[in-house]
């Protein structure tokens, strides 16, 4: 039983292993190993970190903890292709459960709640939400997390599912929205800029309100009228069919408020 994390070896060199390296690194922890497909990347990756890289999957012999920074569709693979060892196994999946590494004896997720890229900086103040399969790595999981300056919650996969589902909400559809912005603003000729204080007021406001008594527009106050006028200078464009659908959850959401 391990009793201390102390050498940890990472199985990717993505956004989410550069990441998870880097704030592990900063923290003073040991990446024993970089382990990549991706000889570029992984080398680049390994040069950061100061420590050795190889696109093998052999695991070094003092390693504490395993962490798969893969796509989640490669998690189930790689486990299955991972010896059982003594080590601790973890994924960083939103969506998958910890039992997809049921191959482990020892086994546990560490999903960082915030929108990750190879350029988010150690520092970054990031929820981790933490699950194990034994109160013992349980501890060992949380103390890492907490030794990097991090927050640590612990939930299991229900609540890890609903978290990474309002995460997709908050953050990917929210860009989403900016990226059709940005699309209205080129097919009309307008200049995106002069948006950006409304942008910028937009998330001000949440600061200090709930995003229910922030909420206007023309689907708030259901001015229909407006909606048409809109809908017609859009045409038959998928944008349209977004306008649609978010200003009828609008108008539902709000109906007799």
């Amino acid at each position: 039983m391990i009793s201390v994390i102390k050498h940890i070896a990472i199985i990717g060199s993505g956004n989410i292993a550069t990441y998870m390296g880097l704030l592990l690194r900063s923290a003073g922890c040991s990446v024993s190993a970089v382990i990549s497909r991706n000889e570029k990347t992984g080398e680049q990756l390994a040069k950061q970190l100061e420590t050795a890289f190889t696109k093998q999957l052999i695991i070094p012999p003092s390693t504490d903890l395993v962490i798969l920074c893969v796509n989640d569709d490669e998690i189930s693979h790689v486990s299955e292709a991972l010896e059982p060892g003594d080590g601790l196994v973890c994924h960083c999946a939103g969506s998958l459960p910890l039992d997809i590494l049921s191959r482990h004896a020892l086994r546990g997720v560490l999903y960082p709640l915030q929108s990750i890229n190879r350029y988010s900086a150690p520092d970054l103040e990031v929820p981790f939400l933490v699950e194990s399969n034994t109160d013992e790595t349980q501890v060992l999981l949380e103390t890492l997390v907490s030794s990097c300056g991090q927050l640590v919650h612990k939930v299991d996969y229900r609540q890890r599912l609903a978290y990474h589902l309002a995460a997709v909400f908050a953050n990917n559809f929210t860009n989403a929205m900016l990226v059709a912005t940005t699309d209205l603003c080129t097919d009309h000729h307008i200049n995106y800029l002069m948006l950006r204080p409304l942008i910028e007021e937009t998330f001000k406001r949440l600061e200090t309100h709930s995003p229910v008594e922030v909420q206007t527009g023309p689907a708030r106050r259901d001015d229909t009228s407006t909606m048409d006028r809109h809908l017609q200078l859009m045409g038959n464009s998928d944008i349209n069919e977004v306008y649609r659908a978010v200003s009828g959850y609008i108008r539902k959401r709000f109906k007799d408020k």
